[in-house]
């Protein structure tokens, strides 16, 4: 550690701090802390669903019932998907005051517990939103000189 004259060279000494302070960590409390991580993970490692809302067959009851039963399995949130495909439909009509305050309902019961419930976007939504209009967009066929490594197959 000492140079020839007899002095403490500053770098040698913060190289040597520095590993002294790597070395100092306590393995036997990190790996305390990693169990305890997974016994009771923080609320952000929690894992999330997706939670299908099913063509307007929901309550606030409902609603209530799946978040406390989330809750009590460990997910620390919820997408909600609104899916309506070949579901006979229910009560609740989308984008509608009263299925926002279902999503609000929703919102409200997780603030408390640190659980996230987000209303993911879907097509569906779009669709309802511009009443039921469906849109048919022709697009045209490459020009034939574009070279593709595809081939056409008629299945009509």
């Amino acid at each position: 550690m000492k140079e020839r004259n007899g002095r403490v060279s500053i770098g040698k000494l913060v190289r040597l701090t520095i590993i002294a302070m790597l070395l100092a960590g306590t393995p036997a409390l990190e790996a305390d802390d990693l169990e305890c991580g997974f016994q009771n993970p923080p609320e952000s490692a929690k894992p999330q669903t997706w939670w299908h809302w099913i063509n307007g067959n929901i309550t606030k009851e409902g609603i209530t019932a799946d978040l406390e039963a989330m809750k009590k399995v460990g997910l620390g949130g919820a997408d909600i998907f609104a899916v309506s495909t070949g579901i006979i439909p229910g009560p609740v009509k989308m984008i509608t005051p009263e299925w926002s305050a279902l999503v609000t309902h929703a919102a409200k019961l997780t603030a408390g517990n640190a659980a996230e419930v987000v209303e993911a976007p879907s097509a569906h939504a779009a669709e309802k939103a511009a009443g039921q209009q469906t849109l048919n967009i022709e697009f045209p066929a490459p020009p034939k000189s574009h070279p593709s490594p595809f081939r056409r197959i008629d299945w009509r």
